[in-house]
């Protein structure tokens, strides 16, 4: 440094105030406090002779670091000037203050609700509960040029402690609860591109709990970003789906809220079977988990619905879901297996309602509907061996209607126009949407005609 260098740097540095009765460490944290031009702060840390090498990873009284302050404050300079010229450790937390008496007066004691405390107390003492990490604190206050940055010099976005990686508080919950959208992305492309296969493995073994956290936003980008990294060659899982299907049927009491629930459905299924050039099929795996489940969910929260509630209706609401994500299955050769499933909840439907007194009649015409789809969609084949088990089932034999429906109805071949449409739909790479609209001899009305709906 020059001389008249050295002259400007003293001046500037003599034109600030400072509180001698602070240490070091704390006259540098007040003056990012009291927002000092961001330059005059760096030329105390590296000029001053007073100040340099002082060791910006001591935690201050009131719990927090410098490092958490810039983070908090969007200081990028500062931040990067703490990183690489001042060994800042990047994922040195705050502390947590159960106890604010005697702490610093130079800013407000970082606390946690007495609710909190008392269930994090309840598995260890103090030491095991941490605060915010520098990345955590710039994604809470919105500033992602700081959190990038941090992501690209390897800061923990899994919340590791002791050596056990955890979601919960993790940097990459916070992006995804705050809306961080750039920021997940950064995570996620960070972890492949480095190839880190302990996080990747983490990612997967936390994807339902990744998932739940990006259904609970809303935000649909989110969730563009999210689901390709979470499921593997383009095959989704049938317990996601059933976790996915079952979050869902919880919010789903408004129209308003209905509406949203078939939008993220739809693009669930769309992410999932969108054609990535792998020349790999779109498959759901372990499907019986998720139709399993269906059945399972369906028959719980038939108890928990009164019969002001419209029972049928919720049933057909919930039955129209379930038809929606069968649509990108192929035909199932086997779904006599479901059987058994099919008449637990069915024969329970129609025990509860008739104790009721209800009427009976819609929920006729729903086992009517729900079989009917079925055939349509090509999932059920009306052979002869397969009406004559369709007509032991236990709700079959108890209503006379059903049973007669199914034996006429596979007296009925099923005519030119769906045959074709579940030949076509069996045949192509990907039967979705996407795949659809990419035919360009089709018309409109025949692309809609062959994106069958079973509403």
């Amino acid at each position: 440094m020059s001389e008249n260098q050295a002259e400007s740097v003293a001046l500037e540095i003599s034109q600030l105030t400072i509180d001698s009765s602070l240490t070091k460490l704390e006259q540098i944290y007040d003056l990012i406090r009291r927002n000092e031009e961001q330059n005059c702060v760096i030329n105390y840390l590296l000029k001053d002779e007073n100040y340099r090498g002082l060791d910006v990873n001591e935690m201050l009284k009131n719990g927090d670091t410098i490092l958490c302050l810039c983070c908090n404050k969007g200081l990028d300079k500062i931040t990067r000037v703490l990183v690489e010229e001042c060994n800042a450790d990047i994922n040195l937390c705050r502390n947590v203050n159960m106890n604010p008496n005697g702490l610093s007066p130079i800013t407000p004691s970082i606390t946690i609700s007495a609710r909190r405390q008392s269930r994090l107390l309840a598995g260890g003492s103090y030491s095991q509960i941490k605060g915010d990490s520098p990345m955590v604190v710039s994604i809470k206050y919105g500033f992602d040029a700081i959190a990038e940055y941090l992501v690209e010099k390897g800061a923990d976005i899994s919340n590791e402690m002791n050596g056990v990686l955890d979601f919960e508080r993790s940097a990459l919950q916070e992006a995804i609860r705050f809306g961080r959208i750039k920021i997940v992305e950064k995570m996620l492309q960070t972890m492949f591109e480095r190839d880190d296969v302990r996080l990747i493995e983490w990612l997967f073994s936390k994807r339902y709990d990744i998932l739940r956290q990006v259904l609970m936003t809303d935000n649909l980008e989110t969730l563009k970003v999210v689901l390709p990294n979470i499921t593997e060659n383009r095959r989704i899982d049938g317990e996601m789906l059933i976790h996915i299907f079952n979050y869902l049927l919880m919010k789903s009491k408004s129209q308003e809220r209905k509406e949203k629930v078939a939008i993220i459905l739809d693009l669930v299924m769309e992410t999932g079977s969108m054609d990535d050039g792998s020349g790999e099929p779109f498959e759901i795996i372990n499907l019986d988990l998720f139709v399993r489940g269906f059945l399972a969910t369906l028959k719980a929260l038939f108890n928990n619905i009164s019969s002001e509630d419209s029972r049928t209706s919720s049933l057909h609401y919930r039955t129209s879901l379930f038809f929606f994500i069968l649509r990108y299955v192929r035909s199932l050769e086997c779904f006599e297996e479901f059987y058994p499933d099919i008449d637990s909840a069915f024969d329970h439907f129609y025990t509860r309602m008739k104790e009721t007194g209800e009427n009976v009649l819609k929920l006729i015409e729903f086992f009517i509907q729900f079989y009917d789809t079925l055939i349509t969609m090509g999932h059920i084949r009306l052979t002869c061996s397969n009406v004559a088990n369709l007509l032991k089932l236990e709700h079959v034999k108890k209503l006379d209607i059903l049973g007669d429906f199914l034996i006429q109805r596979s007296l009925i071949p099923l005519d030119l126009k769906e045959l074709t449409r579940i030949s076509i739909r069996n045949t192509m790479h990907t039967y979705n949407l996407y795949s659809i609209n990419s035919l360009p001899v089709l018309s409109q009305e025949c692309k809609d005609y062959l994106y069958f709906s079973s509403e």
